[in-house]
C-alpha cells in the first residue's frame, strides 16, 4: 500500500511540473505557447530506479528488432544512419533549439552532454553514441542546432552528434521509439523529456521521462549494455 501511494504521489508531482518549454513570440506556426508535455523544472532529481519515470529494462530475448535504417545529416551535413551506429549502445534526446526556458530543453542539451563526458572518462567500451535530436524539420536546422549545442555545452564528436529530423524521418521515430510529442503541423503543440537507451543491435532499452535522468544511473545502464 505504501509504494502505492508513493507512486501516486510521483506521478502527481510530475503532473504538476507540467510547464511552458517555449518563450513568447518564439513559437512556429500552428504551435500552441506554453505547453510542455512531462517536462520537470527541477534539475536535482532524485535516481528515478523503481519510479514511474524510467521504464523497465527490456532483456535481450524481448527487445524488438532494431529500429529502422533512418538516414539523416549531422549538423555537419555528413550522413549517419541508425545502421551504421550499430555495435555500440546509443542514448538519444531530443530539443527545440527556439526553447530558452532553462530547466527545459537546454538542461536536456546540457546534461546529455555532461552524460557524453562522463563516459568519455570511464572505461565503458565499445563507447555509445549520444544523438540529440530536434523536434521540428522547419526550424531544427543544422546551423541552429550547432548554435543551441554550443550555448548549452552539448560538444559534438564523432559519438556525440546533433541531427535534424526530415518530416518523414520524425514520423518513422515517433513510431518506433514511441516519443513523447504530439505535433501539430508544422512544429510541435506538446512533449515531454526523455532519454531513449539502445543496445548495440540498435534495439530499444528503456526510456527515462518526464523527470531528467540521473546521469550516474544512466552510466550504469550503458556500461551493462556494452559488455553484452
Amino acid at each position: 500500500m505504501q509504494t502505492k501511494i508513493k507512486t501516486l504521489i510521483g506521478v502527481a508531482v510530475a503532473l504538476a511540473l507540467v510547464t511552458g518549454c517555449q518563450s513568447p513570440g518564439r513559437t512556429a506556426k500552428n504551435e500552441s505557447p506554453g505547453a510542455c508535455l512531462d517536462c520537470a523544472k527541477n534539475p536535482s532529481n532524485p535516481k528515478l530506479a523503481g519510479t514511474p519515470f524510467v521504464t523497465e529494462w527490456l532483456p535481450p530475448a524481448q527487445r524488438a528488432s532494431p529500429i529502422r535504417g533512418i538516414s539523416f545529416q549531422n549538423q555537419d551535413g555528413v550522413g549517419v544512419s541508425f545502421r551504421e551506429l550499430r555495435g555500440a549502445p546509443a542514448a538519444i534526446s531530443f530539443i527545440y533549439t527556439r526553447s530558452d526556458n532553462e530547466p527545459k530543453c537546454p538542461l536536456v542539451a546540457r546534461t546529455l552532454g555532461e552524460l557524453a563526458l562522463l563516459v568519455k572518462q570511464t572505461p565503458v567500451s565499445p563507447k555509445p553514441s549520444f544523438l540529440l535530436l530536434g523536434y521540428d524539420p522547419e526550424l531544427d536546422t543544422p546551423s541552429e542546432l550547432k548554435t543551441f549545442a554550443s550555448i548549452h555545452g552539448f560538444d559534438q564528436t564523432a559519438r556525440a552528434m546533433l541531427l535534424p529530423t526530415r518530416w518523414q524521418t520524425r514520423e518513422l521515430l515517433s513510431s518506433d521509439l514511441k516519443v513523447r510529442v504530439n505535433h501539430n503541423e508544422p512544429g510541435a503543440s506538446l512533449h515531454g523529456i526523455q532519454l531513449i537507451l539502445l543496445d548495440k543491435e540498435g534495439r530499444y532499452v528503456r526510456t527515462y521521462h518526464s523527470l531528467l535522468w540521473d546521469n550516474a544511473q544512466v552510466l550504469t545502464d550503458l556500461a551493462r549494455l556494452a559488455a553484452e
